[in-house]
């Protein structure tokens, strides 16, 4: 690559990182610098191994070496940059900070974005391996025909809100229904009206819930129910 060629690099990304640095208030050196765009990952994972997609910085040309750290863990060897990397969260439940520096190699040493003065990103995410439980406090009588209140209860100790439905079985144990009650936030009951449209006869519900990791219920609430 020539010194031009190499200047012109620099200049851009001299631009990028000022223009994140004017976005943002005024902190320590070395801070985060905010690149919108420039890196992602899921907000929620039930896998402990997650892939922070790259790609931007990539196709921009502005970096060509990348390092990680998690949490309060030391950062890895630089390697080279590419559009997607995989990153270990530490095993435990709970939120994590995936720190990410970023490097121009063509850079001299101590200039901004040198490997030794690298840009600094910072990626939240949320491992969440272990499903909610669910509560179906009420036995519920029908008319044919009539909406029903239904009261669920659902239970997760890291996600807010789970997608939650209700499954009607007949007397042998077959589902007949699923009604979807739509996203409802843990730690409540939460009432929802819906339409069984079943027929007359003695059922048995089921509340199934999905939390925003991906994690199905680990115990289901169950209770009878009867349309008349």
């Amino acid at each position: 690559m020539t010194r031009t060629a190499i200047c012109l690099r620099y200049i851009t990304l001299v631009l990028v990182v000022v223009a994140g640095l004017l976005a943002a208030p005024a902190a320590e050196a070395r801070a985060p610098v905010a690149l919108p765009g420039t890196a992602t990952v899921s907000a929620w994972t039930t896998d402990d191994v997650v892939t922070v997609f790259l790609s931007v910085v990539s196709d921009l040309g502005l970096f060509d070496q990348v390092r990680f750290a998690v949490d309060d863990q030391a950062y890895g060897d630089w390697q080279a940059l590419t559009p997607t990397a995989v990153v270990q969260l530490p095993p435990h439940d709970g939120a994590h900070v995936i720190h990410i520096d970023l490097a121009n190699s063509l850079l001299d040493p101590g200039e901004p974005g040198s490997t030794d003065a690298p840009i600094q990103l910072d990626l939240s995410t949320i491992l969440d391996t272990v499903g909610p439980v669910t509560t179906a406090p009420d036995a519920l009588v029908a008319a044919r025909g009539t909406p029903l209140m239904v009261h669920v209860g659902v239970r997760d100790d890291l996600s807010p809100r789970a997608r939650v439905n209700l499954e009607v079985r007949d007397r042998h144990g077959s589902a007949v229904t699923t009604v979807s009650l739509g996203a409802c936030r843990t730690g409540a009951t939460v009432a929802r009206t819906v339409a069984l449209r079943l027929p007359r006869g003695h059922y048995t519900y089921r509340v199934l819930a999905t939390d925003l990791a991906g994690n199905a219920q680990r115990r289901a609430g169950t209770n009878t129910l009867v349309v008349k």
